[in-house]
């Protein structure tokens, strides 16, 4: 992924998420309905 893809904030936590690298699953699974 590339660094521009993702706006962080200045603790380097993700945006909104306010989520460290260390915080988030390796592998994430999305489900949603497609239609």
């Amino acid at each position: 992924m590339k660094k521009t893809e993702l706006i962080k904030n200045s603790d380097g936590s993700i945006f909104h998420l306010h989520l460290l690298p260390d915080d988030i699953a390796h592998k994430i699974i999305v489900v949603g309905d497609p239609g």
